[in-house]
């Protein structure tokens, strides 16, 4: 009978993989492990703590890739004013078009997207050759916001944004159609909403 509750933590795992029990070694005898069919003979002393060391290297290897991937304090304040610019940019447009909520929301989106990615990745994808009309409908539609022509102005703004950001929309519609809750945007698909 194997005595489980006395076993190392790093150990429980070998007990699905090994014919034979480890609990049932004592603490300093031989141990006979064979994976990939290299067979070595440890002492359970030394198994404990090549798995002790093997866990710590293991955590270590996922704690620099979450280092890699974590985002920077510049860019969480990125995510805010560019979470509050679409607010303000909704808002203003839900009472009728309000100018200096339209002009706010605009000035916080751009903000936001230059601490997202940055001054100068946000110039050179504003000012590519091949995006410069759409950038041009775009930046002057946020100058005809803030010149107080908030209809006119969201209207080749809209025009603009379309443009610029035409090659995320697949993305975004690929995205939403794989949800089965959107029914509509789901249209291949033969499930019914109960």
């Amino acid at each position: 009978m194997c005595h489980e509750k006395n076993l190392h933590p790093c150990l429980k795992p070998l007990l699905s993989l090994q014919h034979h029990t480890l609990a049932e070694t004592p603490v300093g005898s031989a141990v006979t492990l064979q994976f990939n069919g290299h067979r070595r003979e440890r002492s359970s002393t030394n198994l404990h703590t090549n798995f002790k060391t093997e866990r710590e290297r293991r955590w270590s290897e996922i704690s620099e890739v979450d280092i890699m991937l974590s985002i920077t304090e510049t860019q969480k304040v990125g995510v805010g004013l560019t979470g509050f610019g679409l607010f303000f940019l909704f808002f203003g447009i839900l009472l009728y078009f309000d100018s200096v909520l339209l002009a706010f929301g605009n000035v916080l989106f751009l903000a936001g997207l230059a601490f997202i990615i940055g001054l100068r990745r946000t110039a050179s994808f504003f000012f590519q050759r091949q995006k410069l009309r759409a950038s041009t409908f775009f930046l002057g539609g946020i100058a005809l916001v803030l010149f107080r022509w908030p209809i006119i102005g969201m209207a080749v703004e809209s025009y603009g944004f379309v443009l610029l950001f035409r090659s995320f929309f697949p993305v975004v519609f690929g995205f939403l159609s794989s949800m089965t809750n959107i029914s509509f945007l789901n249209m291949g698909s033969s499930s019914s909403m109960v």
